[in-house]
Parts: structure tokens; C-alpha cells; sequence
């Protein structure tokens, strides 16, 4: 199976963890979906050596756990903490999560990355920076209940171009949504 170099979907379960990717050299598209809680999913996320998936090219996280919220929420805080996602991403999609929040750096190391799609996510209150990512052309953002916020922290800063590369926004079914930045701005160029 270590030759495997494409593998569409992969389902998180019972009996399978996600480090069983550890030694696939895989390309392209992969779905992830976490239908069932784990106990060691933290440490399964690091072992599945994602960050040295460098061929991979789009991610997408599909969570569907059963359990009690406040438990499954954390797990799930904490395995976002803990991922380090391909380098050469270009598309990243996150479905059904229970958490509030994501990693504010979590896109840091991502200067590919072109499209984000994050739905379903009705906790939401804490999104990762989008702003200064330089290729970013799509920003999808669909039921995000509990979103006030798009970015949180104060991003005023004169040397940096804001979203330089934006042409497709879509807000969709975010009832809480006051406006786009928690800190109110005189002027910002976007």
C-alpha cells in the first residue's frame, strides 16, 4: 500500500486512524472524514505526516462525530492545533465542525493556497486570519451561526495589501454576522 499515490477519500473510524497515511506519498485531492471519535486523534494527526504530503494539492476535513458537544468540541480544537497541512495546498474545506474555533495561524505556512471553504460550522466564533494570504482568489463561508467576526484581531497594518488577489466572496446563513473586522477602521483598502 506504500505506493498508493491517489486516494480520494479516506474515513476516519473505529478501527482506522488517519496515521495509517503516514507512509503514502499522495497527489492531488483528499477528503478526510472523522464519522467517529477517536481517542488518540491528536497524535494520529501528527503521525499522519500531512505537512510532508507536498504533492497534495487539495484537503478537504469532513467531521460528523456522535457524542456529547463540549467533549467532541475540544477534541476537535485540538486536532486543528496540532495539523501541519501540505505546503503546496491550494484548496482547504472544513465541514461540520462542532468546536468555536480555529487556529488564528493556522493558514501561515500555506502560500499556495488559492480557495477556503468552511461550512456547516455552527460554534464558529474564531476564524483563521484570511486577509494576508497572497493568492487567495475564493472565500466561501457558509453557516457559520455563531460568527460575529470574520477577523477578529486588529489588522491594521500600512505595508500590507489586504486580500491582493480576492475575487469570489460568498457569505451565506451567517444570522450573527455584525461586520467584517471586531476592531472599527477609518479607512481600510481591500
Amino acid at each position: 500500500m506504500k505506493s498508493l499515490r491517489v486516494l480520494k477519500r479516506f474515513i476516519v473510524g473505529q478501527n482506522n486512524g488517519v496515521d495509517a497515511l503516514a507512509d503514502l506519498n499522495l497527489r492531488g485531492e483528499l477528503n478526510i472524514e472523522y464519522l467517529r471519535q477517536r481517542t488518540y486523534t491528536v497524535l494520529e494527526a501528527q503521525l499522519a505526516n500531512l505537512k510532508e504530503k507536498k504533492q497534495l494539492t487539495s484537503l478537504s476535513f469532513r467531521f460528523g462525530y456522535q457524542g456529547e458537544q463540549t467533549t467532541v468540541a475540544t477534541r476537535e480544537e485540538e486536532l486543528l492545533s496540532s495539523l501541519q497541512l501540505p505546503p503546496n495546498l491550494e484548496y482547504l474545506r472544513f465541514s461540520g465542525l462542532i468546536g468555536s474555533s480555529f487556529p488564528r495561524k493556522m493558514l501561515n505556512d500555506l502560500p499556495k493556497l488559492f480557495k477556503i471553504n468552511i461550512q456547516r460550522c455552527d460554534s464558529c466564533q474564531v476564524l483563521p486570519l484570511f486577509s494576508r494570504l497572497p493568492l487567495l482568489r475564493d472565500l466561501y463561508l457558509r453557516e457559520l451561526k455563531a460568527l460575529e467576526y470574520v477577523e477578529a484581531d486588529d489588522f491594521r497594518d500600512t505595508d500590507r495589501e489586504y486580500f491582493p488577489a480576492l475575487e469570489y466572496l460568498t457569505l451565506k446563513y451567517m444570522g450573527e454576522l455584525k461586520r467584517w473586522s471586531k476592531v472599527e477602521h477609518d479607512e481600510v483598502s481591500i
